[in-house]
């Protein structure tokens, strides 16, 4: 369900769904400006691991707005990007299965 300012919002210019609708609806609106002939518009948090939690399509560049130029990825995103890495897995495997050994190891 939309929230009260999507809904109230008479542009339109206020969107809510799936990244993948938000997106489609940002290139659409892009493509139109591109029709009339804009060319500094930025479609802000397309290629973004992870992706934001807003997509912005600015008329100008993000600095503009106060946005960097190239955003580093959520914290979560990082997070999870750290624990992918396969010496991060190993040594994770390796303390689990020494904590797994210690404790079901039988008192002599």
């Amino acid at each position: 369900m939309p929230p009260a300012c999507a809904k109230a919002c008479p542009t339109g210019a206020i969107v809510f769904g799936s990244r993948d609708y938000v997106l489609a609806v940002a290139r659409e609106r892009a493509g139109i400006l591109a029709e009339r002939g804009e060319k500094k518009f930025t479609i802000y948090g397309e290629n973004i691991s992870g992706g934001p939690g807003v997509i912005y399509l600015l008329p100008d560049s993000p600095e503009v707005y106060g946005f960097p130029e190239k955003p580093k990825a959520p914290p979560a995103v990082n997070f999870v990007n750290v624990f992918s890495n396969s010496f991060v897995s190993l040594i994770a495997a390796f303390l689990i299965a020494i904590g797994a050994y210690v404790s079901f190891k039988k008192e002599d």
